[in-house]
């Protein structure tokens, strides 16, 4: 197994390249072939659900941690609502991307950017998201990575 510093680096190399190619295009608009597709619609969905749950259990002004922004979909959506929100990804890239997409939708004030690997995040925060990112991380590093992504907030 790599180390976690190894691995970050092989994930910042991939999602700076290739990676970026790929989910940049799940997260977008453009057409795909039908099983990048079907991978959209179940991140679209499961972006509803999260923010359709953010709304019920905590009200705007509450902190948000994105990890594993990406392009900024789920950041900029909450942003809009009125959550404090921090996006956080590996990936230059892909956090030029979110940045991008934040001045578009008048939202690059409300949005603290950080370039970082989700296993590094420090700071509390009410709420803390992490959509389509652990699955990259080997099963050792994963329950690492969630231990530390629980430690940044107080809610279960």
């Amino acid at each position: 197994m790599p180390t976690a510093e190894a691995h970050a680096s092989q994930l910042k190399s991939y999602f700076n390249g290739i990676g970026f190619e790929r989910w940049s295009a799940i997260y977008g608009s453009d057409p795909l072939p039908s099983v990048r597709r079907s991978v959209r619609e179940g991140h679209n969905r499961m972006l509803r659900q999260a923010s359709a749950w953010l709304g019920e259990h905590h009200a705007p002004g509450a902190s948000l941690l994105d990890a594993g922004c990406g392009t900024g979909l789920f950041a900029v959506a909450m942003a809009r609502q009125g959550y404090r929100v921090t996006a956080l990804d590996i990936a230059p890239r892909m956090l030029e991307t979110a940045r991008a997409a934040a001045r578009q939708a008048g939202m690059d004030e409300a949005i603290q950017f950080v370039e970082a690997d989700t296993g590094t995040v420090a700071g509390r925060f009410d709420v803390v998201a992490c959509f389509d990112v652990l699955v990259h991380y080997p099963r050792e590093l994963f329950i690492d990575y969630c231990t530390q992504l629980a430690r940044c907030t107080d809610q279960t």
